[in-house]
Formats: C-alpha cells, sequence, structure tokens
C-alpha cells in the first residue's frame, strides 16, 4: 500500500521536529561553551585598553576587536534565544510605542503615523520590540543609504496588521521558500537567525508573519498580532 499525502505530511513534519530538536541542542551547547571564551577576552581587553591609553593607533584597534566580541555576543544571544522557551511577560501594549522603542534603539527615523491608531494588542513588549528591531535593521540594509523605509499598519479580520517595507531588491523565489528557516540570509555579514527568530516570536504570540514581493524593487514584511482581548 503506497503512502498516503496525509502520512507523508506527518512524516516530513516529524522529520521537521527532529531537525529542529538536533539543531537546538547543538545550538545550546555551542553558545554555552563560546560564552566563557568570549568572558575572558572582554575582560583581558578592558586591562590592556588602560594600559595603552596613550597609544592612538593601539586604542583603534582594541576598539575593534571590542566591537567584534559584541556581533559574536549578540550571535549567540540570537541562538539562545531562538531555542528557548521563556514565559512571555503580556500586557496590554500600544504597538505605536513597541515601533518607536525599536526605531530608538537603531537610531532610525522613520514615520510611524499610519500605526498611530491601531488597536491595543496583548503581548511581550521586549520579544514583540526585537521583532520590530530585526525588521526594521533588515529594510535598512536592503534600502542602503539612499533608499526608503515606509511603515504602515491596518485591521485585518480581528487582527492588527504591520507591514515594513523597503526600497531594496527584493528577496529571490529560491530564498523567498526559505526565507523564515535558520540560518538562511540575504546579508553579507550575518548568520541568518533574525528571521527565524521573528516568526517563533510572533508565532508564540498567536500571530504570522508573511512576506510579500512588492510591484518593481522591494520587499514587504507583514506581521499579524491578534487584536487585545
Amino acid at each position: 500500500m503506497g503512502s498516503t499525502p496525509f502520512r507523508g505530511d506527518l512524516l516530513s513534519q516529524q522529520a521537521g521536529a527532529e531537525r529542529l530538536s538536533t539543531f537546538g541542542q547543538l545550538i545550546g551547547s555551542i553558545g554555552h561553551e563560546l560564552r566563557n571564551p568570549l568572558g575572558v577576552m572582554e575582560s583581558s581587553l578592558y586591562i590592556v585598553k588602560g594600559r595603552v591609553v596613550d597609544d592612538e593607533r593601539a586604542q583603534k584597534h582594541l576598539d575593534r576587536i571590542g566591537e567584534q566580541i559584541g556581533i559574536a555576543n549578540a550571535i549567540i544571544k540570537d541562538l539562545l534565544d531562538m531555542i528557548r522557551d521563556r514565559p512571555l511577560a503580556t500586557s496590554r501594549l500600544c504597538l505605536l510605542d513597541v515601533l518607536q522603542s525599536a526605531a530608538n534603539q537603531l537610531h532610525l527615523a522613520v514615520s510611524l503615523e499610519a500605526i498611530a491608531d491601531l488597536p491595543e494588542v496583548e503581548g511581550d513588549a521586549s520579544q514583540l520590540r526585537q521583532v520590530f528591531v530585526n525588521l526594521l535593521d533588515n529594510a535598512v540594509h536592503a534600502a542602503g543609504a539612499s533608499g526608503s523605509v515606509r511603515v504602515d499598519g491596518a485591521v485585518e479580520d480581528g487582527a492588527v496588521a504591520v507591514a515594513i517595507e523597503d526600497s531594496g531588491p527584493g528577496v529571490d523565489d529560491a530564498t523567498r521558500r526559505r526565507l523564515f528557516e535558520p540560518l538562511v540570509t540575504t546579508k553579507q555579514k550575518g548568520i541568518g537567525l533574525g528571521l527565524a527568530l521573528v516568526k517563533r516570536i510572533v508565532e508564540r504570540h498567536e500571530g504570522g508573519i508573511e512576506y510579500e514581493p512588492r510591484e518593481g524593487r522591494g520587499a514587504r514584511f507583514v506581521v499579524r498580532l491578534p487584536v487585545g482581548k
């Protein structure tokens, strides 16, 4: 007897869950192991910087080392956040405040008038801020120095939809099919955790996220969250 499509779907889902579990165990182990040497580097860097205060060139290189250690720590944090199921600290939230906080974190000036009158949602302010920090940061990188980023909002069938658009090159078809999987990225720098983490956080809020191609050039990501009860 041949396999039915339903059975095939179940087997595919089971295989995906097993891969995710293995990925999570590996990431957790690597992340914790890397934090110790990075901590030693930070401590040693602090001591060395205090001893070369008169050497401007050395200070410049030490600053660069510090920046790279910060990037490594941020990558580890994203990895560990993606595999954790931390309880959501939910409250009634105004998405305008969440988006403004995300934009401030990136030192980004973007108009948020389109979402000013959206209804409140129930959610974890810190985690939702991270969602929009990642999406806005991606949009800024895609748009480039001469491009633009736009935020739009609407209420659709009991859900609040927030769209972030950019005027960049968009995403090719091959990448689009795997866009929200771990380790998939269109950036020259980065390891492709941002959108996977965004998807996980949004789904934990009983919402969803979609990529919508724009006419001509650019990308549009839409986050949908249930209206607060």
